[in-house]
Order: structure tokens, then sequence, then C-alpha cells
């Protein structure tokens, strides 16, 4: 029962994990194209 819970615990930080990779890599690819344009 104990092991089933973490498993659980693991996949929903996984998910989290990978939704805040995801916004991250969102905002960087905006402050890159920011700065490619700044530099144009």
């Amino acid at each position: 029962m104990g092991l089933i819970k973490s498993v659980e615990n693991l996949q929903q930080i996984n998910k989290e994990l990978k939704t805040k990779i995801t916004e991250f890599n969102l905002a960087f690819t905006k402050l890159l194209n920011l700065i490619h344009s700044a530099t144009r």
C-alpha cells in the first residue's frame, strides 16, 4: 500500500516537473528572441 502511494506521488511530481520545464523553455525562448531582435 505504501509503495503504491509513493509511486503515485512520484508520478505527480514528475508531471509537475515536466510542466515547469516546459514553462521555463517557453520563457527562455522568448528571452532569446528578445535578445536576438535587440541585437539586430
